[in-house]
């Protein structure tokens, strides 16, 4: 094992796969990556070994752990990390085991999340079999777990960073290294035999624990992956993001769906009673679901709402009850009500700066929900525009670029979100109807369609009316401003609210001035005006220190030629104050 620390010692010249030859690379460097992939595919062998000969699970465990660190070590040497005085991987380990996922330091720009978040199991049951002395014990969901993502991470470094003319140069023999990635299972005269499912993580039931009563079988090996996923991001003790631990989950359980397994969405599957006594689910930071591992003093219920936005309520509660087409009857209002107290008892309309519910659901906006006669249902534009959102992000897609529908569809199926983001879901042919049907929120061309940045859009026009029309002082009567906003096809109506007053806090936030309150029922008196736009601050710290001592000089500040940048930008920054 030893040898797996010390193997990248030495910095090699350029990045070069194993098996290449090249005056250009030091003999030696090449020798420490051949022992990293003879490290590997023999740790791996005894792992396999030692499982189907039914040894101690912990040794495989730690043969495990070691096969991987060897192609963390490969990886890390192979992209010259060691070259201009970067740390010795063993020393930053040590120091900093972050620092491996960096992409100027790390391997992070090779290995992406789902490479990190493989290492990171078998880590952490290799840290359980290695140190008995932890509370917490190795079960034989995490050992699976820790085999497929072995197999799956010597998988990927085979074909991506090793070249394969290499393995009979070193005696490997192909049949064999295909056994390793594939034949897991016991011999046939083995006392017992496991078929493929239960070696990848499959449904097994922690030893020792009953199923709970009525319970399928599968329920105690779901929930004790859903907890080691979360541990693994850091959710021990801490609050991590949901949607993190189930990329996790789903690394060990390909075949997770939480439709499949009766939830319309993770976090209701998190707020179920089979998950209540293990892990507590909340909304954190712009209404993030986040979730730990309940503690011994964490209070039940499992969910909290509070300081939420009322939109997420009403969302989170529509779905406990809604239909196939996403519609829930609202009835006179009662059943709305009904659903919002099951899942936020504290609920109270006043809260929010509302007088009735009636009031809150007038004023949610198109963007957030449909409301039909009785009824009401998260809109299809929301849905949209949250995938695109995300999906934007996630491919790094330019910011206003437009998006083909046929694009839109592939990145659907390749997500496994066909059931999800099933446009006849909302009553919809295709999600070019949907785009369509919301031309505030979306701009169309052809078969293809690009999120509209509608607020800034609406304070554009705003900002136009008060131009035109405010008095010397800047305000101007609610009244006209809603009459000019009708006359440019903005009113309120428009984007699904039902009072001028709420439209307006809703659109334009903090930069929204009034004389007097903005809540129903509205003061025909009322004033608006908008704050001035505040200027950006200045980065000082991307200047040059000539184009800092030129600003000292435009500010007839003295004494300031002889400073350092750091201390121009203090003594620049005093001189503003004042």
């Amino acid at each position: 094992m030893a040898m797996a620390t010390h193997a990248l010692s030495m910095p090699n010249e350029r990045t070069m796969l194993v098996g290449e030859s090249g005056d250009d690379m030091s003999a030696e460097v090449l020798e420490l990556r051949r022992r990293c992939l003879d490290g590997a595919f023999h740790a791996l062998n005894e792992a396999r070994e030692n499982e189907r000969a039914k040894g101690k699970p912990e040794t495989t465990a730690i043969y495990l752990r070691l096969c991987c660190e060897y192609i963390k070590y490969d990886l890390y040497h192979m992209h010259n990390k060691l070259e201009g005085g970067r740390d010795n991987p063993k020393s930053m380990h040590r120091k900093n085991a972050e620092a491996w996922w960096d992409e100027g330091f790390g391997i992070g720009e090779y290995a992406r999340n789902t490479q990190r978040m493989q290492f990171g199991w078998v880590a952490t049951v290799g840290n359980l079999a290695a140190h008995p002395q932890i509370d917490e014990k190795m079960d034989k969901t995490g050992l699976e777990g820790s085999i497929r993502n072995t197999i799956q991470l010597v998988i990927w470094w085979m074909e991506n960073h090793v070249v394969s003319s290499q393995y009979s140069e070193m005696g490997f023999d192909e049949d064999w290294l295909r056994n390793l990635t594939t034949r897991w299972e016991l011999e046939e005269d083995e006392s017992e035999e496991l078929d493929g499912d239960s070696l990848v993580g499959g449904d097994l039931e922690d030893e020792g624990e009953e199923p709970e009563e009525g319970a399928e079988n599968d329920e105690p090996g779901l929930l004790g992956q859903v907890v080691r996923a979360i541990t693994i991001n850091g959710g021990e003790r801490n609050w991590v993001n949901l949607s993190g631990v189930i990329d996790t989950l789903k690394i060990v359980r390909p075949e997770f769906s939480v439709r499949k397994e009766g939830y319309h969405n993770a976090a209701q599957m998190m707020l179920s009673d089979k998950f209540a006594n293990k892990v507590i689910c909340s909304r954190g930071e712009n209404s993030i679901v986040i979730v730990k591992i309940r503690g011994d003093n964490d209070p039940l219920p499992p969910g909290s709402y509070a300081g939420s936005p009322p939109r997420v309520i009403i969302r989170d509660a529509i779905r406990i009850e809604e239909d196939r087409h996403r519609w829930v009857l609202m009835g006179n209002l009662w059943q709305l009500n009904r659903l919002v107290k099951e899942i936020y008892p504290d609920f109270r309309v006043s809260d929010y700066g509302y007088r009735s519910m009636r009031d809150l659901v007038r004023n949610l906006g198109a963007h957030n929900f449909e409301i039909r006669d009785s009824m009401i249902r998260t809109s299809p534009c929301s849905a949209l525009k949250r995938f695109l959102d995300v999906q934007i992000k996630k491919r790094s897609v330019p910011m206003g670029e437009w998006v083909r529908h046929k694009d839109l569809k592939k990145w659907i199926i390749e997500d496994g979100e066909e059931s999800l983001m099933d446009s006849r879901n909302w009553d919809s042919p295709n999600w070019m109807f949907v785009a369509r049907k919301y031309p505030l929120f979306f701009e169309t061309e052809g078969s293809s369609l690009r999120v509209r940045n509608f607020k800034r859009e609406f304070k554009s026009v705003i900002e136009e009316i008060f131009d035109e029309h405010a008095d010397s002082d800047g305000w101007m009567a609610m009244t006209w401003v809603g009459h000019h906003l009708t006359g440019k096809g903005r009113s309120p109506s428009d984007y699904g609210f039902g009072h001028l007053g709420l439209f307006l806090e809703e659109m334009l936030g903090e930069s929204l001035l009034s004389s007097g309150s903005l809540k129903p029922p509205l003061s025909q008196n009322t004033r608006v005006g908008l704050e001035p736009a505040k200027s950006p601050p200045v980065d000082y710290t991307a200047m040059t220190v000539p184009e800092l001592r030129g600003i000292a000089r435009d500010m007839s500040i003295r004494g300031y030629s002889k400073l350092r940048k750091a201390d121009l930008i203090d003594l620049i920054e005093a001189n503003e104050e004042e």
